[in-house]
């Protein structure tokens, strides 16, 4: 059965790979990265998304809405790797790494929720990393978010 998928961060890595593979498997892929046309990306579709924005988190649900499309999967995948040693980081560093990783996340799921909840149906997926767990030196913003 077919499913509309939402990936963010699909322009490379693991989102890149995963809306590819899904895309292969019959499902309808939304991508998003901030840069759509730097992406380079023409597999699937790619929607411009800025996941620490709340307005474009915003104008993205209401595009999704506007097409009619009712998204059955989320894949919260967007984020980075901020290396240095925690004296080293600033912490405007810090709070965008957790605004990117962490609350970027959190941004999506509560614009996906009601459309969700209303029908009844869909899943969310939030991707994240064993340095959650167990953290690498001069990855403590990394190991936070």
């Amino acid at each position: 059965m077919s499913q509309t998928i939402v990936i963010t961060g699909a322009s490379r890595g693991i989102g890149l790979a995963a809306a590819r593979l899904l895309q292969q498997h019959g499902h309808q892929v939304i991508g998003t990265c901030r840069n759509p046309e730097q992406a380079g990306v023409t597999d699937f579709e790619m929607e411009a998304l800025d996941v620490t924005q709340p307005e474009s988190v915003e104008a993205f649900w209401q595009r999704m809405q506007r097409s009619g499309l009712a998204v059955d999967v989320l894949i919260n995948n967007a984020g980075y790797d901020l290396y240095g040693a925690a004296e080293e980081v600033s912490f405007d560093e810090f709070r965008d790494q957790l605004d990117t990783n962490f609350l970027g996340a959190v941004r999506m799921m509560l614009a996906a929720l009601p459309q969700m909840r209303e029908r009844r149906s869909g899943k969310i997926i939030n991707l994240s990393s064993i340095g959650g767990l167990l953290s690498l030196p001069y990855n403590s913003a990394y190991a936070a978010s």
